[in-house]
Order: structure tokens, then C-alpha cells, then sequence
């Protein structure tokens, strides 16, 4: 009885009392995911909605065309609970088309056409400058895209438990002799 109070009270002075020497379980590793050809894929079928409305002058769906390109992406976010990523999509979609259309508009009303004595020469303006907007906004809805996608479509995800080598062997007697087996994990 001696020997086991002097244990115990060895054990209570050094706080080995209790004390599991297990190893404390770890918080779950986490592994970016990247989920960008997800946004890319909508804003493929979106333009192509687009280009199809705008071909057969149709608005409806050139109208659907660009609500799937500006809402799409940030869908896409909001589906993989993404907030800051969904306002971030929302505001490359919307500024660059815009900002890039203010340039494109810029450039196209800089230059001042010139009419000749019978008032021709200018006919082409108002299209080069429609044209000129227009080839603007579709560059600025590209690299929207592709940044969103490139930049923003990440995630955290846990990542997968990692599989520990195992390797098992088995033999069975058969008529004439034995089979050997062999299986494993890796």
C-alpha cells in the first residue's frame, strides 16, 4: 500500500496523473480547389446566347445572353458560399465592359471626321464609333471573365485523408496445391 501512495503521489507532482500521452488531434488540413472553368463555362454559353439574339435581332435573347454573363459568375460564387468572391465578380463584370466602353467611346468621338465640298466622307463614322464601343465592351466582358475565374474562383477545401500503404497476403488450398494472393493499398 506504501508503494502505491508514493506512485501516486510521484505521478500527481510530475501531472502525469490522467495525462494521455496521445498526440492532440490536429485541425483538418485544408487544399485549394480551383472551380474557375465552372464561371468560364457559363460565360461560353452566355456569349453564345448573345451572339445568337444579336445575329437573329433577337432581344430576348440578347437580353438573356447578357444576364447570363453578368449574373452567371456570381452564381457560381454564391454556390460554392463565396461572398466576397460573388461582389468581387459582380464588380469586374459590371466596371470593365463599362469602362472599356467609355474608352472605346472616347477613342471613337476623338476623331473628327472631315466632309469634302459635297458633304460626303463621313457616312462611316457613326458605325466605325458603334463599332469601336461595341469591340471595347466585348474586351472588357473577356478579361473580366478570365480574371474572375483566373483570380477569384478559389476555395478552401478540407483536404482528402491521406491513405496509409497497406499490404496483405493471403493463400488458399486448392486441388494440387495452394493459391498465393496479393492486395494493397497505396
Amino acid at each position: 500500500m506504501h508503494k502505491n501512495v508514493v506512485v501516486l503521489a510521484f505521478s500527481t507532482l510530475l501531472g502525469f496523473s490522467g495525462t494521455s500521452f496521445a498526440a492532440e488531434p490536429s485541425a483538418p488540413t485544408m487544399e485549394t480547389s480551383w472551380y474557375g472553368y465552372q464561371t468560364l463555362f457559363v460565360d461560353a454559353a452566355s456569349l453564345g446566347v448573345l451572339v445568337v439574339g444579336v445575329a437573329a435581332s433577337n432581344d430576348a435573347l440578347g437580353a438573356l445572353g447578357i444576364a447570363g454573363y453578368a449574373l452567371g459568375g456570381p452564381s457560381i460564387h454564391a454556390a460554392h458560399k463565396r461572398s466576397g468572391a460573388v461582389a468581387g465578380s459582380l464588380a469586374l463584370r459590371l466596371g470593365l465592359p463599362l469602362a472599356a466602353g467609355g474608352i472605346g467611346y472616347a477613342a471613337a468621338s476623338a476623331h473628327k471626321c472631315e466632309t469634302d465640298s459635297d458633304g460626303n466622307g463621313c457616312d462611316w463614322a457613326g458605325l466605325a464609333g458603334i463599332v469601336t464601343v461595341g469591340f471595347s465592351v466585348f474586351i472588357g466582358m473577356t478579361v473580366a471573365s478570365i480574371v474572375d475565374a483566373a483570380a477569384l474562383a478559389h476555395e478552401s477545401i478540407p483536404a482528402s485523408p491521406a491513405t496509409k500503404p497497406t499490404l496483405g497476403f493471403a493463400v488458399a488450398p486448392t486441388r494440387g496445391g495452394a493459391t498465393l494472393g496479393a492486395s494493397g493499398t497505396f
